[in-house]
C-alpha cells in the first residue's frame, strides 16, 4: 500500500500540485514506519523525496530538516562511508547556500567531500565539483 500511496504522490509532483504531493510522500512514510525500523533505505528515501518538495515548496528550513532526518537513517543502514550519505550531506549544503549561511554549507560540503572521496574515489568530476562548491562558498562568506 505504501508503493501506491508514493506513486499517488508521485502524480501530484509531476503535476507540479507540491503540497498535495507532500501530503501522500508523509503518508506513504508513515506507512513504511509500520513495517520497516527507521533504519531502512526506503525510510530514508522517503525523507530524502519529502525534503526535495519542501525546497521546491521554497521551506529551506524544512527541507534541511527532512534531509538531516535522511541523513540519520542512511547513517544507520550503511554504517561506514557510502556516496548516498554523501549525496544527502551535499543536499544540506546546497540548502543551507540558498539560505545563505556559507559557513553551514562549507561544513557539510567538506563532509561530503571527505565521504567522497572515500566512497567513490574514481568519481573524480563529482569530487571537483565539491570542491568548486566550497570554493563557492568560501567567496561568498567573504
Amino acid at each position: 500500500t505504501s508503493v501506491i500511496i508514493y506513486n499517488i504522490g508521485y502524480c501530484y509532483e509531476k503535476l507540479c500540485y507540491y503540497k498535495n504531493a507532500l501530503e501522500y510522500y508523509k503518508f506513504s512514510l508513515e506507512t513504511k514506519k509500520l513495517f520497516y525500523k527507521n533504519d531502512h533505505s526506503d525510510i530514508a528515501s522517503s525523507y530524502n523525496k519529502i525534503a526535495s518538495l519542501y525546497k521546491s515548496l521554497g521551506e529551506l528550513n524544512k527541507t534541511i530538516q527532512y534531509y538531516k532526518q535522511s541523513l540519520e537513517c542512511l547513517k544507520k543502514v550503511y554504517k561506514d562511508n557510502h556516496p548516498e550519505i554523501s549525496q544527502v550531506l551535499e543536499n544540506i549544503a546546497i540548502s543551507y547556500d540558498s539560505l545563505n549561511d556559507y559557513s553551514k554549507s562549507i561544513e557539510y560540503y567538506k563532509l561530503a567531500l571527505e565521504m567522497r572521496k572515500i566512497s567513490s574515489k574514481n568519481d573524480q568530476e563529482k569530487i571537483a565539483n565539491l570542491m568548486a562548491k566550497i570554493a563557492s562558498s568560501y567567496k561568498s562568506l567573504n
